[in-house]
């Protein structure tokens, strides 16, 4: 800093000549006075010997060891062997009591490496909080947390760290591009999403339903990853799909299969999502379509024969009545 400044005052005085000598900079002099004083703690901490490095000279300077020499016959005092030395370095060096105070710091810390706790956590949406008490109480549970000893007990920043972790992991670990792509599998849903709309200088946070697409790999069951269409519509989700693979760079020129349920919008012969991949990749694939929703159709036209159509998700009509009753 002193440097920068001495450098711009120079280039001053030998250019336009404005500036000149005032009064005290109290900033850059109160920078300076903790950098000395910095300056000054660390040479005296260096100048002081260690209690640990006094203890060692001091047992090592209290050995008195005489042995006569064969060739001259004589008794040589306080000398000491390089392997004594060494020996007894080993056996008289006692722990100092920063040592010891790392030591207990250490074991206090919860060291443990959770590696599937953040997938279940993540797959079942359980909380930092939550999964941390979990976590601790199984930890009780097997014994390894003892009254007294809080030192395996699991915080909720351990745990939101170790998810970070694994998908972080995850998202490197990009398998799915040195594969062939021979089978793609996606299904969706509408979730609940929050998002930031600003009005006016202001952000608010509001709650709308969002259509989410989840893809897979075949063989092997390999996450790609998940898309966001701009709606639910076939031509959206044929877009959103094929931007999400041109993008990743993945190669669709082995590409034989494609799964997903049988909803009019993946499975319409003219303006089905797979249709619409066929017509864009130029090629017929095989369809391996999820009959569950065919499945439920008879079912659903039967209860509504027999109870009638229902006002809402929480009210029922005929014979669901007289059960009640």
């Amino acid at each position: 800093m002193r440097l920068e400044i001495c450098s711009i005052f120079a280039l001053d005085q030998r250019t336009l000549r404005n500036m000149r000598i005032g009064t005290i900079d109290p900033k850059i002099s109160q920078l300076l006075t903790k950098k000395q004083a910095r300056q000054v703690k660390d040479k005296t901490s260096l100048q002081q010997p260690s209690t640990s490095t006094s203890k060692r000279e001091t047992n090592v300077s209290s050995i008195h060891i005489s042995y006569i020499c064969n060739d001259e016959s004589e008794t040589m005092e306080n000398v000491v062997k390089p392997s004594d030395l060494h020996n007894n370095h080993a056996i008289s060096t006692e722990p100092s009591a920063d040592s010891d105070r790392m030591d207990r710091k250490y074991k206090l810390q919860m060291r443990l490496d959770f590696k599937s706790l953040p997938s279940v956590c993540d797959r079942y949406g359980v909380s930092d909080r939550a999964a941390a008490a979990i976590a601790s109480a199984v930890l009780e549970d097997v014994g390894l947390i003892k009254k007294g000893d809080t030192s395996k007990v699991v915080d909720k920043n351990k745990v939101r760290r170790s998810r970070q972790k694994i998908r972080t992991e995850l998202q490197a670990n990009d398998d799915f591009q040195n594969k062939p792509l021979k089978g793609l599998y996606f299904d969706g849903r509408k979730d609940n999403t929050l998002r930031q709309e600003k009005v006016g200088n202001k952000y608010y946070r509001k709650t709308v339903k969002e259509e989410h697409l989840s893809l897979l790999q075949e063989p092997e069951s390999v996450y790609i990853g998940h898309i966001v269409p701009a709606s639910g519509t076939a031509i959206n989700l044929c877009d959103a799909i094929r931007v999400f693979l041109e993008t990743k760079q993945i190669d669709q020129k082995e590409l034989l299969v494609i799964r997903c349920d049988g909803t009019i919008v993946n499975t319409g012969m003219k303006g089905g999502v797979i249709r619409l991949l066929e017509e864009a990749l130029k090629r017929p694939f095989h369809w391996f379509v999820c009959q569950l929703h065919s499945n439920e159709l008879p079912l659903r036209h039967l209860l509504q024969d027999l109870d009638g159509q229902t006002t809402g998700p929480h009210s029922h009509k005929g014979l669901t009545m007289l059960w009640r009753v």
